[in-house]
C-alpha cells in the first residue's frame, strides 16, 4: 500500500484532533502522520523543498510519488485518500471550488491555536492557556 505522509502541528489541539479522526477512517492509502516538531519529521526535512514550505504555517503532505503539497491542496489530498470523503474531495478540487478551499484552509490554519483554545482543546505549547482535553472530547 502506498504511503501518504502528513506533516502537521503536533502542538495544536485542533490539528491533533483532526489527525485522530483521520486515523480512524478507512483510507485508500497508508496515512503516516508526523508532527513537524518531532525527530521523525526532522529526518524527513531532508526531502528536497520541505524547509522552503515552512511546515509551521500549515499542514504539508508528501504524496507517494514524492510531490509536496501545502495549504488547501494538502487538505484536499488527505481527504481524497479517505474512502468516505474521497468523492467530495474530487469535487472540491474542481477549479471553481479549489480557490474557496485554499482560502478557507488558510483562514483556519492561521487561527488554529486560537480555535483550539476556544474549543477547549489543549494545544500543548507553553503559551497555551486552554484547559486539558477531557476524556472523550469536549462536552
Amino acid at each position: 500500500m502506498k504511503t501518504l505522509t502528513i506533516f502537521y502541528d503536533g502542538e495544536c489541539g485542533l490539528c491533533r484532533r483532526l489527525k485522530e479522526r483521520f486515523e480512524r477512517m478507512p483510507a485508500r492509502e497508508r496515512l503516516e502522520f508526523l508532527p513537524y516538531q518531532s525527530a521523525a519529521a526532522a529526518a524527513e526535512a531532508r526531502v528536497p523543498g520541505i524547509n522552503d514550505r515552512r511546515p509551521e504555517s500549515g499542514m504539508l503532505v508528501r504524496t507517494p510519488e514524492g510531490t509536496l503539497l501545502e495549504g488547501g491542496d494538502s487538505w484536499l489530498r488527505l481527504v481524497a485518500a479517505t474512502r468516505r470523503f474521497g468523492g467530495v474531495a474530487r469535487i472540491l478540487g474542481w477549479p471553481g471550488f479549489r480557490g474557496i478551499v485554499r482560502a478557507g484552509y488558510g483562514w483556519v490554519a492561521a487561527r488554529r491555536r486560537s480555535i483550539s483554545r476556544w474549543l477547549g482543546w489543549t494545544a500543548g505549547d507553553p503559551g497555551c492557556s486552554c484547559r486539558s482535553l477531557p476524556e472523550g472530547g469536549p462536552r
